[in-house]
């Protein structure tokens, strides 16, 4: 029975107590979110500023209306300066799509004259663009040129119409040619909204006089021709013109009279075009550029040593064996006044000693291995000769053992 009782009590307890979480994220609750907002100071005279401070709490995202809009932060501070009295609201809403919100006005006091179409270099948002569009001349002949002139206010960004294309800065002008009755307009914009202005540019069939007059421009190269490295002197004069620039072997705007130093390292054309309000003019100087001439000079070559070696002829023994005397050929040789052959055979130049049983062929053989290439014994000389005294020395040993031999068997 007690068992049964602690079961029961196990049942009634505990299992309650582990479901507990799951009912209790079944029935939580998100707070919904609080907003706050203040403006400081709450009353202002135009054109002063305020400054709105706001908080929010569990929200997950915040967004504006009224007098501003779009996206805000949970939390910010922002500075603003109505041109009337306006109300700021904040919405804030959290994960679940609750939803606060909070305002804060701005009394303006009107107690100076608003400005309507006043350039101010900070521009009032809420004040459309203005812009302005002459030329200059405004009636012309045709392909003659004219000045177009803009200037704007409170602008963002403006671009051409007309005669003018493309994006155009906010105030500027462009000198344009114009061959027939033509239009020419400038559009610029911001934030809440847009304005243009335009100007017709008439073309007369008769010459219109015009009192600008066509503008003119020389150019000079000195000198004309280089050696390359060297420099080449640019001048330039130009009246009636407002601007020029270079073109070809330089670049950039330039003043409409000057001098610079150019060091071209090819052929090069150089070429300026000025501007004027009644047209445009150029001129350009073709300025060549020889190359360096490097002179080679040739080492001279440095003479060949002919080696004279000899040469064994092939002979016809004879009984006659002679020994030579090869100092003195060795000395004509090496002064170069015969070859091996004249050395040898001319009795100016050789000894010759006839000694018996000596061949005739044996001066040239010796030669060719006793002379070196210098006319000086060669090394061959040398190693002969120690062979010589070694083989002597082998003989005369083997002639010793041989009379020892005989001594023994006359003995016996």
């Amino acid at each position: 029975m007690l068992n049964k009782l602690k079961h029961y009590i196990f049942i009634i307890i505990f299992i309650p107590l582990a479901a507990l979480p799951f009912f209790a994220n079944a029935y939580s609750t998100v707070l919904p979110p609080l907003v706050t907002i203040s403006a400081n100071p709450t009353t202002i005279t135009y054109p002063g500023s305020s400054i709105i401070t706001w908080n929010s709490q569990n929200a997950s995202s915040c967004w504006g209306s009224s007098a501003w809009t779009g996206t805000m932060a949970p939390s910010g501070t922002v500075s603003v300066n109505p041109s009337q009295t306006a109300t700021y609201t904040i919405h804030c809403v959290n994960v679940n799509g609750a939803q606060s919100s909070a305002s804060a006005v701005i009394t303006v006091n009107q107690t100076q004259p608003q400005p309507q179409s006043v350039i101010n270099p900070n521009p009032n948002p809420q004040i459309l663009p203005s812009v302005y569009v002459t030329a200059n001349p405004q009636t012309l002949s045709s392909g003659n040129a004219t000045l177009i002139s803009w200037s704007s206010s409170n602008a963002f960004s403006c671009f051409g119409i007309g005669g003018l294309a493309g994006s155009l800065p906010m105030t500027g002008n462009q000198q344009v040619n114009v061959y027939q009755t033509t239009t020419y307009g400038v559009n610029c914009s911001n934030f809440y909204g847009s304005n243009s202005s335009q100007v017709t540019v008439s073309v007369s069939s008769a010459p219109v006089y015009n009192s600008y007059p066509f503008p003119t421009v020389s150019l000079s190269a000195t000198p004309l021709t280089i050696t390359a490295g060297n420099s080449v002197l640019l001048v330039w004069n130009s009246s009636s013109a407002s601007a020029c620039s270079a073109s070809g072997g330089w670049s950039g705007s330039k003043a409409v009279s000057g001098s610079e130093l150019v060091m071209p390292a090819v052929n090069t054309t150089y070429s300026i075009s000025c501007i004027g309000v009644a047209g445009t003019v150029s001129d350009s100087k073709f300025v060549t550029v020889n190359p360096i001439v490097i002179q080679t000079v040739s080492a001279p070559t440095p003479p060949v040593a002919t080696v004279i070696r000899p040469a064994v002829a092939a002979v016809t023994p004879s009984f006659t064996r002679t020994v030579v005397n090869l100092r003195p050929v060795q000395t004509a040789l090496a002064a170069g006044k015969c070859d091996l052959n004249q050395c040898l055979n001319d009795k100016d130049f050789s000894e010759v000693n006839l000694v018996s049983r000596n061949l005739d062929y044996g001066k040239r053989f010796l030669a060719a291995i006793f002379i070196g290439d210098n006319g000086d014994i060669s090394w061959l000389a040398y190693i002969f000769a120690v062979l010589f005294i070694i083989m002597f020395a082998i003989i005369v040993s083997l002639l010793r053992k041989l009379n020892k031999q005989k001594r023994i068997q006359i003995a016996l």
